[in-house]
């Protein structure tokens, strides 16, 4: 295999991909609570079957939410575990290396 070949590991890159990871799942919590509030409020005033359709189609929608905030959690963990296991192969490597 020539160098060119070779694989590499930005591990900052995959530190910036998890620290941004971070601040969208952040940013997204933010915006939901804040839509949730306007909904609650909304369905204060608003009755009848297109206020039964719209908490409906409502909460369908967040359970897709619930479902990609888990995703960015588990993204969010394989990234630190490849970040924690590439950084370590790097040192050992170092050590066999000098």
């Amino acid at each position: 295999m020539t160098s060119d070949d070779a694989y590499r590991i930005e591990l900052a890159a995959v530190e910036r991909f998890v620290e941004d990871l971070a601040r969208f799942a952040t940013a997204v919590d933010e915006r939901i609570h804040t839509l949730d509030k306007r909904v609650d409020d909304l369905h204060l005033v608003w009755t009848g079957e297109g206020a039964v359709a719209h908490r409906d189609a409502h909460t369908q929608w967040r359970e897709g939410v619930k479902d990609i905030r888990e995703a960015i959690v588990e993204i969010k963990k394989a990234a630190n575990r490849s970040h924690s296991a590439f950084s370590g192969l790097q040192e050992h490597q170092r050590k066999m290396w000098p």
